[in-house]
């Protein structure tokens, strides 16, 4: 396979139901029906699955958990032998890679405005400040390449293999200088949640309901933390993999990071 195949099945950025017979009511157990969730629950799990697939965010973000686990689900077939079962789920994990590269095609626009914003209105933190510039010149020189590399790769515009296989490469490392970036960021989010915890504790007009509703709510900005640093880390040796000519990072292994990123980004979005 060579290097630009490689590139154009690991994207830089499925279920089969049994219709089983009903049971009757008398021959459900009564266990199973004490555990079924009240409506009032249903309700609520039906409307955050609507709001996770209402944005194209949600959306992708599905996408790429079945892309992502499919590598994983490719290694175990292989594994067990059942290579053209692997083939097809590879086949599908490649396409879907594609189309998620083919949907982000419109986002510079959103992101140059973003960009733009950011500029005018900058932290007031000097070092958060240099970063969010260096992250959004970063981004602004990933989406480009990303797209030279798409239509080089699909023969829409006339360019040669090696120049799809460096604006690939290229744009994967821009791609990799914004996940470092961010670290700093995350450190800096960490920091300033760890502070409002102490200050709220140590309030001393404050009644105990309310410091609780506050903590609370810092505990809940805490935990996305968490599953926004997983996201990052996860990314990081993705992006490297990408932004090397040669790598020997195996495919299972891109699944397994590329899944974890996944889910702490649907952690956070649900």
């Amino acid at each position: 396979m060579s290097e630009v195949e490689k590139i154009k099945n690991n994207d830089p950025a499925s279920i089969a139901e049994k219709h089983d017979k009903a049971a009757s009511p008398s021959e459900v157990p009564a266990q199973i029906t004490r555990l079924r969730l009240p409506p009032s629950n249903t309700k609520l799990i039906l409307a955050r699955i609507l709001k996770f697939f209402s944005t194209p965010e949600g959306c992708d973000n599905a996408l790429m958990l079945i892309q992502y686990f499919g590598n994983v689900v490719v290694w175990l077939l292989n594994k067990r032998g059942q290579k053209k079962t692997a083939g097809r789920v590879g086949k599908l994990s490649s396409m879907i890679s594609d189309y998620r590269i083919m949907a982000r095609l419109l986002d510079f626009f959103p992101l140059y405005l973003s960009s733009i914003d950011s500029l005018k209105n900058p932290p007031k933190d000097k070092l958060l400040s240099a970063v969010s510039i260096l992250q959004d010149i970063s981004m602004m020189l990933y989406y480009p390449l990303e797209r030279i590399y798409w239509f080089g790769a699909h023969n829409i515009i006339p360019v040669s293999d090696m120049t799809v296989l460096k604006a690939g490469i290229y744009s994967c490392r821009f791609w990799a200088v914004w996940v470092v970036l961010n670290f700093i960021k995350l450190d800096s989010a960490r920091k300033a949640l760890l502070l409002q915890k102490k200050r709220i504790m140590s309030k001393q007009d404050s009644d105990a309901e309310s410091m609780q509703k506050e903590l609370g709510q810092v505990d809940s900005q805490l935990k996305a933390w968490k599953y926004s640093f997983g996201n990052t880390l996860a990314y990081l040796p993705l992006t490297v993999h990408w932004s090397l000519e040669k790598s020997n990072f195996p495919d299972v292994l891109v699944g397994v990071c590329g899944t974890i990123a996944g889910v702490c980004a649907a952690v956070n979005r649900w």
